[in-house]
């Protein structure tokens, strides 16, 4: 029992190993074939390593790249997010995704936010969710080991000295802890996505026979407010709402 068990284990973690190095071998024939300018063929390697099941932001920014170079406004600024969302604080994608942005058509003024909240929002994003946590840990074994010197020492100004190390560790590591829940819960509760066709309709009802409110076209980002049949209410950020097919659009 015990030998047939080991035995499929290692077969699961060969197979693994082998399907890991599949995936990687077609990133780097993708990134051979954008080097030489081959962008179609680019593409159609990256979205093979995204068919294999690996997400990360380096293949994202990479097809984001190549949808750039192809001048594909939409799938461009959607491949672009995707990789952002997984790595906000990249300044790699957060300039290329500025460079996409300019070939849309729509220019929407978002609205003005409080102060604080927007400062909460733009500290949470300067980090990824993986340093934040970083800091956080070490931060907290770094406050633990200085109360312990604390409480081990007999000297007055040593026993302050660690003191306010522990205290300086325990701020950042509750600091770093809050900056991760915020970051954590801005992507989970920002429903977004990319409008897709050249150009479409937003209506003030789920139905294309009532008032046409505005136009929007390909690369737009909004807010997915809710759904109605095969209808989506949609919100910009200049707080301008309407509804649209859901078919017009891919969620981030």
């Amino acid at each position: 029992m015990k030998t047939n068990f080991f035995s499929t284990l290692m077969v699961i973690i060969i197979s693994v190993n082998a399907y890991s190095q599949a995936a990687d071998s077609l990133f780097v024939a993708g990134n051979n074939a954008y080097a030489q300018g081959n962008y179609k063929e680019s593409l159609r390697l990256y979205e093979k390593v995204l068919d294999k099941g690996y997400m990360s932001e380096a293949v994202y920014f990479n097809l984001a790249n190549s949808h750039y170079k192809l001048n594909n406004v939409a799938e461009s600024i959607y491949f672009y997010e995707k990789a952002k969302k997984l790595d906000p604080s990249d300044p790699a994608i957060k300039n290329n995704l500025t460079y996409a942005e300019q070939m849309r058509v729509d220019e929407i003024e978002a609205l003005p936010q409080p102060e604080v909240k927007e400062f909460t929002k733009e500290t949470a994003l300067a980090l990824s969710l993986t340093s934040w946590s970083w800091i956080a840990i070490i931060s907290g074994f770094l406050a633990f080991g200085s109360f312990i010197v604390y409480f081990l020492r007999s000297k007055t100004a040593q026993k302050r000295l660690f003191f306010t190390l522990f205290v300086t560790f325990s701020f950042t590591g509750l600091a770093s802890h809050l900056m991760a829940s915020t970051q954590e819960s801005i992507i989970q509760n920002s429903q977004y996505a990319i409008i897709f066709p050249e150009e479409i309709k937003v209506y003030a009802e789920p139905n294309p026979k009532s008032e046409r409110l505005f136009m929007l076209h390909e690369g737009t980002k909004v807010s997915v407010e809710s759904e109605f049949n095969e209808f989506s209410k949609i919100k910009l950020k200049d707080g301008s709402t309407g509804w649209t097919r859901s078919s017009y659009f891919k969620e981030l």
